[in-house]
């Protein structure tokens, strides 16, 4: 008995050990395959448009924040501005029409058409952001763009709510 026991032990110990070699492997080297749907620099590639038009104006204060609909109330909203959303696998680009009787402009400065931007789904609501400044265009709530400015008072926070017509 006491030589099967032997035996025993000195099986498993050499089983043991020569489970435990180390294995030498190359190191790895990840290689990056090409995807076939972002195309080459340079290459031009036909964007998604898409074409949103002017539903709603909303005038908004510190006691309605979700806003009143003023754009039955001026004349000036008979012909509404619009925007269109130009997007590539490469490039995003925003484009801004003001209705031609709006007297007033939602961006601080002129916009030279198309504004390359890009949109940040990393917050809620999404944003579409100018690539070069940062600065915030419009936010994408619910079913379409909504563009918030200022005009003379403070305390009045104006939005354009677009919706889509494709």
């Amino acid at each position: 008995m006491k030589q099967i026991a032997i035996f025993l032990i000195t099986v498993c110990t050499i089983a043991f050990l020569s489970g435990c070699e180390e294995k030498q492997t190359l190191p790895y080297i990840p290689v990056e395959e090409t995807d076939e749907e972002i195309p080459h620099e340079g290459e031009d590639v036909d964007p998604l448009t898409v074409n949103y038009q002017l539903d709603k104006v909303l005038q908004c204060d510190p006691v309605n924040t979700d806003g009143t609909d003023i754009t039955n109330k001026l004349d000036f909203f008979s012909s509404p501005a619009r925007i269109s959303v130009s997007i590539s696998p490469t490039k995003t680009l925003f484009t801004f029409e003001n209705g031609e009787l709006i007297p007033f402009y939602p961006f601080a400065e002129e916009l030279q058409s198309p504004v390359e931007c890009e949109l940040d789904t990393a917050v809620v609501p999404n944003e579409l952001r100018r690539k070069d400044t940062g600065e915030v265009l419009a936010t994408f709530e619910n079913d379409g763009f909504v563009i918030s400015f200022h005009l003379d008072s403070k305390s009045l926070t104006y939005k354009y709510k677009f919706k889509s017509i494709n």
